[in-house]
């Protein structure tokens, strides 16, 4: 059996972390760096994988029908309405992580040594939580 009946131990590690993982050693080994060059091209793509993910599509038709009245003029306009408004809401925290993302950034870049002590600090987290699901407490 798979899914939430399946032991969680047996996930601890996904094959995205460990490609990512593997990707980014690889990029250190060789001396390259991503490429830190803007692009709107991310953008496009978070919009698109957004736009069309049929979990948050399913879940929208399932949410949103509690708000809009059987009886209303035009349920249509009512559920517009309702996509902007958390349109609006979703790219107001979004940007607000951007706008922390970068100031965090700019400070890590500044102090190094915050950096490597803020990931050693997560993987530590990390660590321990691994050990407590793998040890069932």
């Amino acid at each position: 059996l798979t899914g939430i009946s399946s032991p969680p131990h047996r996930y601890i590690v996904t094959p995205q972390v460990l490609q990512a993982t593997a990707a980014a050693a690889l990029r250190m080994w060789l001396g390259s760096a991503p490429s830190s060059a803007p692009s709107s091209a991310p953008f496009w793509k978070a919009l698109g994988l957004s736009l069309t993910n049929p979990k948050a599509i399913l879940f929208f038709i399932a949410f949103f029908t509690q708000f809009v009245r059987a009886d209303a003029p035009s349920a249509a306009l009512a559920y517009l309405s309702l996509g902007v408004v958390v349109q609006v809401v979703s790219l107001s925290y979004l940007a607000l992580l951007i706008y922390a993302g970068l100031r965090l950034q700019g400070a890590f870049a500044a102090h190094p040594r915050w950096a490597a002590s803020g990931i050693f600090l997560v993987s530590l987290c990390f660590l321990g939580f691994a050990a407590s699901i793998l040890l069932g407490a």
